[in-house]
């Protein structure tokens, strides 16, 4: 009796599905991480309003920090001619919400309660 040698090659076929499978989850991985939607720049300036809207409520604290939210949309925001820099957070006088290019930014997003830059 003679035995079949065609059996040997089940294991590779399997291992040939396996890393084919494997496969298809690092290109829909890489695919869905490279086309990842990028923040528009109306949500950018919408963050951005809320932040300044919420330092004049407050009189434009220096203590008060820019959120991660805004910090996010920097470079966005540099496009539409914002300075939207983060000013540090250290309490000292031009920080937080009392910097000088907060408050123009923030003239220009039409936040102008208590704001001399309006």
């Amino acid at each position: 009796m003679s035995f079949a040698h065609k059996a040997i090659a089940v294991p590779y076929i399997i291992a040939l599905v396996i890393g084919l499978i494997i496969l298809a989850i690092l290109v829909y991985w890489v695919f869905r991480t490279a086309t990842s939607p990028t923040i528009s720049v109306e949500q950018c300036k919408s963050r951005y309003i809320t932040w300044c809207s919420n330092c004049a409520q407050m009189g434009w604290p220096a203590w008060h920090c820019m959120p991660d939210a805004v910090k996010e949309c920097e470079e966005t925001l540099k496009k539409i001619g914002l300075h939207a820099t983060d000013p540090g957070c250290s309490g000292q006088p031009d920080d937080g919400c009392n910097n000088t290019n907060v408050k123009e930014d923030c003239a220009a997003l039409g936040v102008c309660l208590n704001n001399p830059e309006c």
